[in-house]
């Protein structure tokens, strides 16, 4: 992260993000004891695993094992033919028991030549995915400022580096000197700095180098006048979210408070996406009132760096160390700024930070033996103090019904309590996030929710030193089952009929019906949908049929019933007088020709027809169907795919268009390819003749 090394030293500023859960969120630190895990350098010499001049930190995980960069310029006598000083940029790698790795860079330079070099703004960064891209970024620029540049190295062996991003350091638009440098889990780079026309500026980078671009243009953020314009942009980090979080310094405009820092976030695209600036209120004096400028836009005037962890809570480099502050502004600790803990007291402030997983890392480049601590659970003594209280919440019943009473109980500890704990409850019981009840005493409440659906209740508990803990429960409310009831008449139609069926008698105890689905062929698709309780519909055959009703309640449950009918076949009229001179003349038999056809997005096929030469035109009806029984409604029966009218002049040719029903369209999509039979049936006066054929049904190929 970012750093200074020949500048005041800076306060520097680590910010996590607050877990919360459904019944509790965890404390940042938990309940055991936190403190210095180990120690890297502080040593007088320049022997590998010891700090001389250090100037910039990272760290990450790799393969679950926390791994610490340290940047250290080591004075290395003179340059025999230009009397310039020179210098050794170096970067060891330590691990989390401050032992060291092992040297990834290993640069001579002086302070005229062109990056890298001492004197000037040194940036640190290694990828956090190191399974994907083993390597470790270093930004800087000369000593005057005049020449620029980044440098991408292995990150877990030595070697020379090969140039990164350099398009962005040349040209009349260049970065002039990079302030910080930062790399998301995804491989995408973020460099931040001062353009040449003093425009304070970060800029997205792809994992190879190039300009990261959307819509064509390359994402460049934090130099808008949001709030008001930045003076100049100190650190850039990434969050685990892959929000981007910029710390800059700016002029409050109206005031004479002079520069102030202020941290900002922005989406991976640059996208300003402020968190809400009046919940945060920080103590950065270190005097634990609670009145101070809001950190959303203002952080103390020192402010110089961030990153991130999963520790939780936001950690504010003091003084004389490092502390925990809650979202609201209260600090919860502070470590490593207490005369009695000596053994992990900064002797100033920590030159720079950095964070992994639960491991919190400092450095301390105050002392004439610079060093750095790592922190975290389990650790000794540094200096703690308020730990906050632990809460959760447990809900009766669990799962209600609308209408029903439920009542929340409230568990909460204070671990450093002397004596017993003096904790008040808050409770928010309507969704939102103000607390309508308390602060007080009361740890179980009552809510009936009129509605079905999640709802969310909230509890905030606060320790007697001013610590406070909030935690969420979200519960499930459910709605009484509707009853579909469904009435049929006439109930014993005959084909060709109308048949009028009836959900009007359908029931909700706790809501109303909202809507009626209908399946009144038995194929198990509801065919019919919408608010009205009636529909018909005309059987042109015998056959019995399930007809189905479907009922939605205004709760979103729903309810279904199922009646069987039998379709009789109309009676056929006994014609009166004399028998007809001549017999009927029999239906002629259609050909179907085509063994293959296709169907279009839409589900049309065209099935070509002939008919034979006579008198007598082929007139009926096409049935495509599913060649054998296939599994459907828990049950292996033959489906319809599709129906139309048939008339073909005698001895002629025609196309019959079939639409597929919405199963033959799933059936097709799920296989691409489908077996069929086509059955046509042609009837002249009493007579009819069916014939049929087996079709292969294929997805027709997009026209390009």
């Amino acid at each position: 992260m970012s750093s200074s090394t020949r500048r005041p030293r800076l306060l520097r500023a680590l910010l996590t993000i607050l877990a919360t859960s459904l019944v509790a969120a965890p404390s940042a630190l938990g309940a055991e004891q936190w403190g210095k895990l180990s120690q890297i350098g502080g040593s007088p010499g320049t022997a590998p695993g010891e700090l001389t001049n250090p100037s910039a930190l990272d760290s990450r995980l790799n393969g679950g094992a926390l791994e610490v960069y340290a940047a250290d310029q080591i004075p290395a006598g003179d340059d025999p033919i230009t009397g310039e000083a020179l210098f050794e940029l170096r970067v060891q790698r330590f691990a989390s028991d401050g032992s060291l790795l092992g040297k990834v860079v290993s640069q001579l330079t002086d302070s005229f030549s062109e990056f890298p070099v001492p004197f000037a703004n040194i940036r640190l960064a290694v990828d956090p995915a190191p399974a994907v891209r083993d390597r470790l970024i270093v930004a800087g620029s000369d000593s005057q400022q005049l020449t620029a540049g980044m440098r991408s190295f292995p990150a877990t062996s030595a070697g020379a580096g090969t140039a990164f991003a350099a398009q962005e350091f040349t040209g009349s638009g260049r970065l002039e000197s990079p302030t910080d440098v930062a790399i998301a889990p995804d491989g995408k780079v973020y460099v931040a700095g001062l353009t040449t026309a003093g425009v304070p500026q970060v800029r997205a980078l792809t994992s190879a180098g190039a300009a990261h671009q959307v819509s064509g243009t390359p994402v460049r953020f934090g130099g808008d006048a949001t709030l008001f314009d930045s003076d100049t942009i100190i650190a850039v980090a990434v969050a685990p979210s892959g929000d981007v979080w910029v710390l800059d310094r700016a002029t409050k405009p109206g005031t004479a408070e002079g520069q102030k820092a202020r941290l900002r976030r922005y989406t991976a695209d640059g996208v300003a996406n402020f968190p809400d600036a009046a919940a945060w209120r920080c103590d950065h004096d270190n005097s634990g009132a609670t009145a101070d400028l809001p950190c959303g836009q203002f952080l103390s005037d020192d402010a110089t760096d961030i990153a991130f962890g999963s520790v939780g809570g936001t950690y504010v480099n003091t003084p004389s160390g490092l502390a925990e502050y809650q979202a609201t502004g209260e600090r919860v600790r502070v470590w490593g700024g207490d005369a009695a803990f000596s053994n992990c007291k900064f002797a100033d402030r920590p030159v720079a930070i950095a964070a992994s997983g639960d491991r919190i890392v400092g450095l301390d480049a105050s002392l004439a033996v610079a060093r750095a601590y790592i922190f975290g659970p389990g650790g000794s003594g540094c200096g703690f103090e308020n730990q906050l209280p632990t809460a959760s919440i447990a809900s009766d019943p669990f799962s209600p019904l609308k209408g029903q009473q439920v009542t929340f109980t409230a568990t909460a500890s204070d671990p450093d309590a002397t004596g017993a704990p003096n904790l008040t409850y808050e409770w928010s019981l309507d969704g939102d996030t103000s607390y309508e009840i308390g602060p007080g005493s009361t740890t179980v409440v009552n809510k009936t929710f009129d509605s079905g659906g999640p709802r969310t209740v909230r509890l905030r508990v606060t320790d007697g030193d001013g610590g406070q803990r909030e935690v969420s429960a979200t519960i499930q409310v459910g709605s009484a089952l509707p009853t579909a009831s469904l009435r049929v008449s006439p109930a014993a139609p005959v084909a060709g009929q109308p048949v009028t069926f009836d959900g009007s008698g359908s029931s909700d105890t706790d809501g109303t019906i909202a809507n009626y689905e209908w399946d009144l062929d038995g194929d198990g698709i509801f065919e019919v949908s919408g608010p009205a309780p009636t529909t018909s519909r005309t059987y042109t055959a015998a056959g019995t049929f399930n007809a189905r009703l479907r009922v939605t309640d205004s709760d979103g449950t729903k309810g279904t019933v199922t009646r069987s009918l039998t379709v009789t076949a109309a009676p056929v009229a006994t014609p009166s007088g004399p028998p007809p001179s001549a017999p009927s003349v029999p239906a002629p038999a259609a050909g179907i020709p085509a063994t293959k056809i296709s169907a279009d997005a839409k589900g049309v096929v065209k099935i070509p027809l002939t008919c034979p030469a006579g008198a007598t035109a082929c007139e009926g009806t096409l049935v495509l169907q599913t060649a054998k029984a296939v599994a459907a409604a828990k049950k292996k029966r033959v489906i319809v795919l599709g129906k139309a009218s048939v008339r073909v002049s005698a001895g002629g040719k025609a196309v019959v268009t079939v639409r597929l029903s919405s199963a033959g369209r799933k059936l097709l999509s799920k296989s691409k390819r489908l077996a069929a039979k086509v059955i046509v049936t042609t009837r002249a006066g009493a007579s009819s003749t069916a014939s049929s054929k087996l079709v292969t049904i294929t997805v027709a190929k997009k026209k390009r």
